[in-house]
């Protein structure tokens, strides 16, 4: 089979699924979210059994409809005395974004990895990442819900 990868990386956590597109059933989804204080949290929210390429135990996309939104705690909002300021260390998204994909494809055998012919990638928007001429993060990103 071939898989394709999705992984959202948003304000409040990381999600990353595994697709077959060969039976359009989801293979793995894991959210990655980092509670209140810096732990970080792992919950994998519908992995299935290792998937081998010879078979895929799976279920269809519509098992999402009726399944209870997560109880996860969000990866907060810098600290901050200014009313109406909305910042995040942009650094949390791709530590969380990675740490979400890497496990959601480990529940592909080695084989079965090397057959992901695709990777799609969302993420929060109307937000502004200040950078360096080198790329570097300058100062904590601002949110589309800062008034400050």
């Amino acid at each position: 089979p071939r898989f394709s990868v999705g992984l959202d990386v948003g304000t409040q956590g990381a999600k990353a699924v595994v697709f077959d597109l060969e039976s359009k059933k989801v293979v793995s989804e894991v959210s990655v979210f980092e509670e209140e204080g810096g732990n970080r949290e792992h919950r994998d929210i519908g992995s299935r059994d290792r998937v081998s390429t010879s078979s895929v135990t799976s279920t269809p996309l519509s098992h999402k409809r009726n399944k209870p939104k997560p109880s996860f705690a969000p990866y907060g909002l810098l600290p901050t005395s200014v009313r109406g300021r909305a910042e995040q260390d942009p650094s949390t998204w791709l530590s969380e974004g990675f740490a979400a994909c890497k496990e959601a494809v480990t529940t592909l055998d080695e084989r079965s990895r090397r057959s992901i012919v695709a990777v799609g990638v969302s993420g929060q928007q109307h937000g502004s990442v200040f950078l360096d001429a080198g790329g570097r993060v300058l100062r904590p990103a601002k949110l589309w819900c800062d008034t400050e």
